[in-house]
């Protein structure tokens, strides 16, 4: 506890950074619920998305095998499941965050809030963790505490953090993963230790078996490197120790389901995508990270990277400026699409070396001596990101809850009719499957997609060919499989 000068004195903050770390977390946590409510995500139904549905179907199958499967043939347990509720899809992604978010329904139940609760945790801990890496950086105090917190406001004020709010996606989760890993690559390059190469070998591996596109973070050293110099790294065994430790842990997975997920990539391997992809993924970064958090990003880097002596400050900057650029030119490179969400996962790292590059800025345009000295910078630097967050923030919109109400009222029938086909598109399709994975707890009805039933397709549905060509032969296939319920969307 801090002494009563310490409180009088008002550096009692300086002790306790802890407290301070732990009310942002409860601040932004209950700001990402309060939007959450704002946009009635709690009460949507899981459409805004053609993923996300499979995300909560994947997390809901592993929770079920765990309470009712446990022991028995998991590859059987899974067919059935599928046969239920057909948008099980690992293997097209990795495990990690749907058994995390299992673990999370084991506690709560299968349901949709509960997992949009999840999903208010995980941003409101990537702003929080945003804040309180800044606020370490930025000097413990009140100056620290202002700059902190509004770096989280500017990483929460992003477009598409705002809209994953209302998701149940990866990327956010992501993002906190590969924070961490650029704070484990720092504390390893400042002590040297064999630990935190390991635990960067660890949280990186977490992140690639999250989402592919964590493949970039096998960038981060060979970016630090090249902007810190310092070329000792690469001859150290315990750098490599954490490459090992990737390799063993990611590799296998990746080799067996490759061509599960290259089916789903929406370009090809080649130039071609990367001369596309650099001019868009930079209009997408314009608009997710604001371009005053570009400017001092771009600062920052020049100016550390140039420093011949750096002390933890710079070494945990150049570590989440690598990170950053490394899933950036892993992203251009790899086609799996160009949403800009997937931009999501380097948000946090972006906006903790933006603020220091900011802070740089404003403490050179306000030199000077005396009591205005010591509270401009830290004033410019809180308006300069506060202006930043009031660029990228958009109004997010509200979501639909139609095929909560549907799956309700073909719940609530007495007829015994369970098979339940849906026409609709894959946002559709999936909204369904998501509430019946949430409402139908005894698995009692099948959904069929109509997109597979009556015609034939990849993952993307780009060689999408009909297997009807007429009204009849439709109809026939629907009573001869006893269709109970044709829902059109």
């Amino acid at each position: 506890l801090p002494s009563v000068e310490q409180v009088q004195s008002g550096t009692w903050w300086r002790v306790q950074p802890g407290l301070w770390a732990a009310a942002c977390f409860l601040l932004f946590i209950g700001l990402c619920v309060a939007i959450q409510a704002y946009t009635m995500a709690p009460a949507s139904d899981l459409g805004r998305n053609g993923d996300e549905a499979a995300h909560f179907v994947n997390s809901a199958m592993i929770r079920d095998y765990t309470v009712l499967g446990l022991g028995s043939n998991p590859v059987r347990f899974a067919l059935d499941y599928y046969a239920h509720l057909p948008r099980v899809s690992i293997g097209h992604w990795p495990p990690f965050f749907h058994l995390v978010q299992a673990s999370v329904f084991l506690l709560t139940g299968v349901s949709i809030a509960a997992a949009l609760g999840f999903q208010a945790v995980i941003a409101g801990t990537a702003t929080a963790l945003t804040a309180a890496v800044v606020y370490q950086q930025a000097g413990r105090g009140w100056r620290g505490s202002m700059i902190g917190a509004a770096a989280g406001f500017a990483v929460l004020a992003s477009p598409h953090l705002l809209r994953s709010l209302s998701t149940v996606m990866l990327d956010t989760f992501l993002a906190v993963l590969v924070v961490l890993s650029a704070l484990a690559w720092a504390a390893y390059v400042r002590s040297g230790r064999a630990i935190w190469s390991v635990v960067f070998g660890l949280v990186a591996s977490a992140a690639i078996l999250t989402k592919g596109n964590a493949f970039g973070l096998g960038l981060l050293p060979i970016v630090y490197v090249a902007l810190s110099g310092q070329l000792r790294l690469l001859a150290n065994w315990q750098t490599w120790l954490s490459a090992g430790i990737v390799l063993v842990l990611t590799v296998p997975w990746y080799a067996l389901t490759y061509r599960i997920v290259s089916d789903g990539f929406v370009y090809s391997w080649g130039m071609d995508y990367t001369a596309r992809a650099i001019p868009a993924l930079s209009r997408a970064a314009l608009d997710s990270f604001g371009p005053v958090a570009l400017a001092g990003f771009a600062v920052a880097v020049v100016a550390f990277s140039r420093r011949a002596r750096r002390g933890d400050r710079e070494e945990t900057i150049l570590s989440c400026a690598a990170a950053a650029a490394g899933l950036f030119l892993f992203q251009v490179v790899a086609p799996a699409d160009l949403s800009p969400r997937y931009l999501i996962a380097i948000l946090p790292c972006v906006l903790i070396v933006s603020a220091c590059g900011i802070a740089m800025v404003a403490a050179t345009l306000c030199r000077g001596s005396g009591t205005i000295s010591r509270w401009l910078p830290a004033t410019a630097v809180v308006v300069g990101l506060i202006l930043n967050a009031g660029l990228t923030f958009r109004v997010p919109p509200t979501s639909p809850d139609t095929m909560n109400k549907v799956a309700h009222a073909l719940l609530a029938t007495p007829e015994p009719a369970p098979l339940v086909l849906v026409a609709a598109g894959t946002y559709g399709e999936g909204a369904l499957i998501a509430a019946f994975a949430a409402f139908d707890e005894l698995r009692a009805h099948y959904v069929v997609r109509a997109t597979k039933a009556f015609a034939t397709g990849n993952f993307m549905g780009s060689d999408y060919q009909a297997r009807f060509s007429s009204a009849a032969e439709t109809a026939k296939w629907i009573a001869e499989h006893r269709i109970g319920w044709l829902v059109l969307d």
